[in-house]
């Protein structure tokens, strides 16, 4: 609950705008830290978009 107020007070409660700030803010702890490396993280991304992009296509067919 804590965290829902406080994404709606940061980002006007837009669910796409929360979802990609988090997602950025994580990403960037992630690297920093040392936990995994930038080009990991792209290489997650390339890969994950591409599962998305195949879904919407079945989808639209």
């Amino acid at each position: 609950m804590l965290w829902r107020n406080f994404s709606t007070r940061c980002y006007g409660g837009n669910p796409l705008v929360t979802s990609l700030a988090q997602t950025g803010a994580v990403a960037k702890l992630l690297i920093e830290k040392g936990v995994i490396t930038q080009d990991e993280f792209m290489e997650k991304i390339k890969a994950e978009r591409a599962t998305y992009q195949a879904m919407f296509r079945q989808k639209g067919n």
